[in-house]
């Protein structure tokens, strides 16, 4: 099962934004602050597939946590919660709603160059999900919040598998996700949380 991964968004490449920055947002990571929100469609639709929002966040000694609630537009019963973590400038996912990873799964090292890869996985009683994501050239990705320069991570459970592209922008995260080449989602509107972080 190849993983979503939002981002969350997403993150501290050498790419810029090629669209502007929201006033009162840094060039970090990704932001983090509460009420920080994120909305994604489908290629040729305008209703919303998902939205996200960060509902707590908190830095100590560097290190930032933050939770993420993802909901479907389709239904407001069903919402996701997420968990991950920012230290040493890696974004890490260390839990969700089924179960906490131990250890934290690595959703993007900065430190990476294109071409470099590294491998991730958890698993339950029942099953288990093992995957390879790989660093790609950054590039201009156009989406309806923007045309913003991405680094795709491309992720595949085996050699035959489906591959999954995830493009990540600098201080926003996530802008886009494809799946053999099919747009599932891309980011339709960002807007940075005005609430203090918690």
């Amino acid at each position: 099962m190849t993983r979503l991964i939002p981002l969350v968004a997403l993150v501290l490449f050498t790419p810029l934004l090629a669209a502007p920055v929201p006033k009162g947002v840094k060039k970090d990571l990704m932001p983090t602050a509460v009420g920080t929100r994120w909305e994604y469609v489908r290629e040729g639709e305008e209703k919303p597939v998902s939205i996200e929002e960060v509902t707590e966040s908190a830095t100590e000694d560097g290190v930032t946590t933050f939770t993420l609630v993802r909901k479907r537009s389709d239904d407001d019963r069903l919402a996701f919660v997420y968990q991950y973590r920012i230290q040493d400038g890696v974004l890490w996912e260390t839990a969700n709603e089924i179960q906490k990873f131990c250890p934290p799964i690595q959703v993007w090292d900065p430190g990476m160059k294109t071409g470099e890869s590294w491998e991730s996985g958890w698993s339950t009683r029942e099953f288990r999900f093992a995957w390879t994501s790989t660093v790609g050239k950054p590039a201009e990705v156009k989406t309806p919040a923007g045309t913003f320069t991405a680094t795709p991570i491309t992720q595949r459970e085996t050699a035959d598998g489906p591959e999954t592209v995830y493009w990540y922008a600098v201080a926003v995260g996530l802008v886009k996700q494809t799946r053999d080449g099919k747009v599932e989602q891309e980011l339709k509107s960002f807007t940075p949380g005005k609430g203090a972080k918690k």
